[in-house]
């Protein structure tokens, strides 16, 4: 029922989700990968701000199937798609995503070093924190994301790591030019 799968104090509509990591990512334009994206609703609203191509990845059909139904009756399906997808690879070829929205839990178990790879120069990963469902990144813990992530810093491999704070901590990580570029 509807009422048992309220929470106290709701969360924001995806909109105002999709408009703070958008703003926050300061990504105009290019790939959007939406890993675990549950309904689509979010991807949806990455999509509707019309400066993406959003590509939505969950391991769940029936999950695939909502979000799918959600984007063609808001008539953003072409430029936003949804695919089944449940290996711990992208399925892109490296530094191609200029943006990267990893839900909480994400059930494909995706590794941090995957979203690195994927990301172009400047692009940016956001990944969704949950501190009573464990981190976002393979199932581990929120501590162990972190910690993981402060060692990719100290490699150069990303910076700015951030929190960027909506309904839930959402993690910032940009991927830095090359000194070669």
């Amino acid at each position: 029922s509807a009422s048992s799968t309220c929470a106290a104090a709701e969360p924001p509509p995806a909109k105002e989700v999709a408009e703070e990591l958008l703003r926050s990512a300061g990504v105009s334009g290019g790939l959007c990968s939406h890993v675990g994206c549950g309904d689509g609703e979010l991807t949806a609203a990455l999509a509707r701000a019309g400066r993406l191509v959003v590509h939505a990845l969950d391991p769940d059909p029936v999950a695939v199937a909502a979000a799918t139904a959600r984007l063609r009756s808001e008539g953003l399906y072409g430029p936003a798609w949804v695919e089944e997808h449940r290996a711990r690879t992208l399925p892109y070829a490296e530094d191609l995503v200029n943006l990267v929205v990893l839900g909480t839990p994400s059930r494909l178990g995706i590794p941090l070093d995957e979203v690195v790879r994927v990301l172009c120069p400047g692009g940016v990963a956001f990944l969704a924190l949950d501190r009573d469902a464990g981190g976002p990144i393979a199932g581990d813990s929120a501590n162990a994301d972190l910690a993981r992530v402060a060692a990719l810093e100290v490699s150069g491999r990303i910076e700015s790591a951030g929190l960027v704070w909506n309904d839930r901590p959402w993690l910032r990580l940009r991927k830095p030019w090359p000194p070669q570029m």
